[in-house]
């Protein structure tokens, strides 16, 4: 039940919230809200115990999720959360004279930042007067009084920065981060930058001390301005300081001035102690120019504090105690007489740069520099053409460098012939005695260094390199010793030497590094045979190996072989057109030519028996098939004729052997007795017919 009612009042209250106007948020004039953050429009978003958080772009404080918030402010503690906080407005706090700021504080603050964290005052510029421009700021919201300013510290743990800025030009003051006492501490990196003043200041940081300390660092700028323009401005009393400790660094720098001054650091006293940095920078201006000005006149240097402090170009008319350009300036004010300051440096070093003068006013006080130290001076502002320095000639110095003398022993020796030691490379240094620098002893040649320079011999196929032991500092001695390996052999590429015959072979080896070393292994020939034939060569190839230092070497030569040339054979051979000869290595056929033909009787023909004869090489003794010669015998009618098998010659012609054929009688018609010889030649017709028949399809078949 609990539960719902909450939840009903939250709903009623976001109902509430939606209907009303947006602007009923600007934090009312008669109400002290602690924190203020400054929005679009001027009307600001309040942060207390009540509305605790705020989100980047969300124009109500509401109570948010713990992980979502980018400023948290913690009311008991008085400290103000960053976490990537990103302001782009401003808060218009006093409405009638228009001042604004881009994240104010109604108390003494400590703002805690991580990760990366911006506030830009973006306030249109305006002709009222007086009017104010502030990226942060810790005052109060009186309007019936000129306000009280509060002290402000920004710390953080993890390197977290905050970066202020107010609008890139006004025509009023124009101050990155105002309050009464500031101070920067842990690993914060903070950077302040006021923006162009036409009619009025400029300043990175205005309060009455700053302190920096632990690992912070610093960045106050200032911008060209109407009156005056401070990196730094601290100078509310005479009695304000400034100071950098630990392992802090600062740098302020200033624009230029119209009418008045500008300095890097102005400020009452100054120190700088432990490893602090600190670099401060004037500019041109028509007044006075200075990179530190401490009207309080004191300025402190210890430890191994480092200081740079530079002033711009004066373009006054005339050089007075008011208008010049100095690196420090450290005056006394008491019944205007500056006589009673003092520039005090313990240890660390200091370099002072200006137009006019280094140094303003009196002399370096260096009594409490008891360690050794070097004085650079010159009158030329780039340290040039360096003179002798005198403490009490202040004015002759546009340039002064005074720093702890460290020796930087150079890493190469000098030596003598029997002692050694290391040279000092920093300007001035006081040691002279060769026996007092760094590294001074006697030679001892115990160094075993394997370089060219210390080579005896060299390494050879068999033996190692020999080289001189040499002292520390490079000086070599009498004494050898051996290092590294012998070579070894590097053969070259092996020479072959073959007989005339190629039945053998020789090798040899020669080593690149001593050409009197040669090896010559066993050489092996072996031989192939590609035998000629009747049409084309052959060849044998002979192959030489050779097995050294665990590789395989080999050379080839080769010998033609001639063809052979056909050999016929005595055996004629033949087909139906043709006979020759074959070769008796190859089987090609030679002196092929046409079968010469002759007719030769099988047999003779009879009157009554046919006979036989055929066509036979004269050459080769080729046989063409047989042939019938009909039978001689005659009768009174003529013979059936037979189909002959072979075309027959003509009757009276000579046959193959060379006798002639008879001419037959036919019977007489009607003679009885030889009706049975007719029957029988008929028959016998028949048959050699269908022989013939027989022989032909079985030739066809053949071939």
């Amino acid at each position: 039940m609990k539960k719902k009612k909450r939840r009903a009042v939250l709903l009623a209250v976001v109902m509430l919230l939606a209907m009303t106007p947006m602007t009923a948020f600007a934090v009312p004039e008669d109400e002290v809200i602690a924190v203020v953050i400054g929005n679009s429009d001027g009307t600001g978003i309040g942060l207390d115990a009540d509305t605790p958080y705020y989100v980047n772009g969300d124009l109500s404080a509401t109570d948010v999720e713990p992980q979502n918030w980018n400023a948290y402010f913690d009311a008991g503690s008085s400290t103000l959360y960053l976490n990537n906080l990103s302001i782009s407005g401003y808060y218009k706090y006093h409405d009638s004279y228009y001042w604004t700021t881009g994240l104010l504080a109604r108390r003494d603050l400590t703002i805690s930042v991580s990760g990366t964290n911006t506030i830009r005052n973006t306030a249109p510029d305006t002709t009222a007067f007086p009017a104010n421009y502030n990226g942060l700021l810790a005052w109060s919201n009186d309007e019936v009084t000129s306000g009280q300013n509060y002290d402000l510290v920004i710390t953080s743990s993890d390197g977290g920065s905050l970066e202020v800025s107010t609008p890139s030009q006004t025509a009023q003051d124009n101050n990155g981060i105002v309050c009464k006492e500031m101070a920067i501490s842990g690993s914060a990196q903070v950077k302040a930058t006021g923006g162009v003043s036409t009619a009025s200041d400029s300043s990175g940081i205005t309060a009455r001390s700053l302190a920096v300390s632990g690992s912070a660092q610093v960045e106050a700028t200032a911008s060209d301005a109407g009156r005056e323009s401070m990196g730094v401005a601290a100078v509310h009393s005479t009695t304000s300081a400034v100071t950098v400790s630990g392992n802090a660094s600062l740098k302020a720098s200033s624009g230029t001035s119209n009418t008045n001054v500008n300095c890097g650091i102005y400020t009452g006293t100054f120190s700088a102690s432990g490893n602090a940095q600190v670099e401060a920078r004037g500019n041109s201006g028509s007044g006075y120019s200075a990179g530190i000005y401490a009207r309080g006149g004191s300025v402190v240097i210890e430890d191994s504090a480092s200081v740079y402090a530079a002033g711009g170009e004066s373009r006054a008319s005339s050089i007075t105690a008011w208008n010049g350009s100095y690196g420090v300036m450290c005056l006394g004010l008491t019944s205007q007489t500056f006589f009673d300051a003092t520039l005090t440096i313990k240890g660390g070093s200091l370099t002072a740069i200006g137009n006019q003068w280094a140094v303003y006013w009196n002399p370096v006080d260096l009594s409490g520099y008891t360690a050794p130290y070097t004085v650079t001076s010159s009158a030329n502002i780039d340290g040039s053409n360096p003179a002798t320095y005198a403490p009490n000639d202040n004015q002759t110095y546009k340039y002064l460098s005074i720093a702890l003398h460290e020796h930087q022993w150079g890493e190469s020796w000098t030596g003598a012939s029997t002692h050694h030691w290391h040279e000092c490379l920093a300007a001035g240094c006081p040691v002279t005695d060769n026996s007092a620098k760094d590294g001074y002893a006697e030679h001892v040649y115990n160094q075993k260094v394997v370089d060219d320079g210390y080579k005896a011999n060299g390494a050879t196929c068999t033996e190692p390199a020999e080289y001189y032991y040499s002292c520390v500092c490079g000086a070599k001695g009498a004494e050898t010793f051996i290092s590294g390996e012998a070579t070894g052999h590097d053969w070259g590429e092996p020479v072959w030497n073959w007989a005339e015959d190629y039945s053998s072979a020789t090798v040899t080896f020669t080593c690149q590094n001593d050409q009197s070393h040669t090896a010559s292994p066993e050489v092996t020939v072996t031989s192939r045979t590609t035998a000629a034939s009747c049409t084309e060569s052959g060849e044998t190839t002979y192959t030489a190996s050779a097995t050294f230092n665990g590789m395989n070497y080999t050379d080839t030569k080769t010998a033609g072989i001639h063809a052979t040339g056909h050999t016929p054979g005595t055996k004629w051979m033949s087909d139906g057109t043709n006979h020759w000869h074959e070769c008796t290595a190859c089987g090609e056929k030679l002196d092929e030519v046409a079968h010469s033909f002759e007719w030769v009787t099988d047999k003779a023909a009879t009157a009554t028996e046919a006979g036989s004869k055929h066509e036979e090489c004269t050459v080769c003794g080729y046989k063409k098939a047989s042939v019938e010669i009909p039978a001689t015998g005659t009768s009174s009618e003529p013979a059936e004729p037979s189909e002959p098998t072979e075309p027959t010659e003509p009757a009276g012609t000579p046959s193959a052997s060379g006798d002639e054929t008879d001419s037959t009688t036919a019977p007489a018609t009607g003679d009885n007795t030889n009706v049975i010889l007719w029957l029988a030649i008929l028959l016998t017709a028949g048959a050699a017919l269908t022989g013939t028949v027989m022989y032909r399809r079985k030739r066809a078949y053949n071939r």
